[in-house]
């Protein structure tokens, strides 16, 4: 059997028994998935009956198509999510092959993602994670291609499932291509800003959240990470029918703590980047919350969760080892070997800006694992990667 449908099989393998575990949708993902029956209901993407923007639409009306199609139940996302799984092991390796292609490095590093515990995790769980995960991998590899054109749609999309995707293109490429794709990217969110225009009577370009996501990441009680029960974010309605008066107000705040107290907010930058990469495994905290067993199997949960933060650590340490190599050989890499790292910068400047949330690292770990298949290869070959082939 080859190497690639091997993985792939691993990958279902895996995750599929974790699709008879009876975990119901909690916090934000509850909310997605009453979006997506909205929409498959044809009422629209409401809250409360309420057509809203409040947060982006690409996850909710991507699930909403195929509650339509199957009917609004908790496994028709679990099952999306793991063929999700099994496309993001595929692009991959076509990423890797982009970034390092004299290498073999595609191979540790779609079997690094397909034994990830946190990957494995997330399939029961209606989170925007593993979609986003796939999109994003899916436009790096047709920017990689040349593809511009269609990379700009897929990141149009991707931007319309979390909004900062909108300037990623600016990090993978330069110049004339970087600004075609972004101009296809902005093309492909127009009908929806339009949407908002009709809706709210403001041109809100994807999503009226800015505000509080910014809010809730810089306050008097803010340590890095989401912080929603300080007094600069209560006191604000949530009524839907609110929502653009409520995005400015948090929005001012946010502002105005950031302006009034500068050296508090340098002193959240460590922190928030400490909360984004440090740790992982919070799929637990959702099983927490969702599945109704957590309690009874507490110490396998616990047990997996410190597997997993040992496993994550050993991934990052690896990538990092990466950078080694890479600069040793910089003048035969080609530039997209290097644009992981760009990505992950870029993630990781936005949190600085916002907050700092393990979950937000999810979409690119494989490009950590790409890194450190890159280290696993070279150190296997005494520092000579073998030709991808081999």
């Amino acid at each position: 059997m080859r190497f690639l449908p091997a993985v792939c099989a691993l990958t279902i393998a895996l995750r599929l028994p974790l699709l008879a575990l009876d975990v119901v949708p909690t916090s934000d993902f509850e909310w997605y998935f009453d979006a997506a029956k909205s929409v498959a209901a044809g009422a629209g993407f409401a809250d409360k009956g309420q057509l809203t923007a409040f947060w982006p639409p690409g996850w909710p009306g991507f699930l909403g198509g195929f509650f339509f199609l199957f009917g609004s139940h908790v496994w028709v996302g679990q099952v999306l999510n793991l063929a999700l799984s099994v496309a993001a092991i595929v692009l991959t390796a076509r990423a890797a092959r982009a970034m390092f292609p004299r290498t073999a490095a595609w191979k540790p590093a779609v079997l690094l993602i397909a034994v990830f515990p946190n990957q494995i995790a997330y399939v029961p769980l209606l989170s925007v994670e593993i979609f986003f995960e796939a999109l994003l991998l899916l436009g790096f590899v047709l920017s990689a291609a040349s593809a511009w054109f269609r990379a700009g749609i897929v990141f149009g999309i991707a931007t319309l499932t979390k909004t900062q995707a909108l300037l990623i293109p600016l990090v993978l490429s330069y110049g004339r291509v970087a600004v075609l794709t972004v101009a296809v990217a902005a093309a492909t969110i127009l009908p929806w800003t339009l949407r908002n225009y009709m809706v709210l009577g403001t041109p809100v370009p994807v999503a009226t959240n800015g505000g509080y996501t910014l809010v809730t990441g810089n306050n008097p009680s803010a340590r890095g990470g989401y912080t929603a029960g300080d007094p600069l974010v209560e006191g604000v309605s949530r009524d839907p029918a609110n929502q653009i008066a409520a995005d400015r107000e948090w929005r001012d705040r946010g502002m105005r703590w950031i302006a009034e107290n500068p050296v508090d907010f340098l002193r959240l930058v460590p922190l928030k980047i400490i909360r984004l990469w440090a740790r992982d495994g919070e799929a637990e905290w959702l099983y927490q919350s969702g599945y109704a067993g957590y309690d009874e199997y507490q110490t396998i949960f616990r047990a997996i969760r410190w597997i997993n933060q040992l496993y994550y650590t050993g991934v990052m340490l690896l990538a990092a080892w990466s950078l080694r190599g890479m600069w040793r050989q910089r003048r035969s890499l080609p530039a997209w070997a290097w644009s992981g790292w760009a990505t992950m910068a870029y993630f990781t400047a936005l949190s600085v800006v916002f907050s700092g949330q393990s979950r937000f690292h999810f979409a690119l770990m494989p490009f950590a694992a790409i890194y450190a298949g890159y280290t696993l290869t070279r150190s296997g070959t005494g520092g000579n990667p073998p030709a991808a082939g081999h």
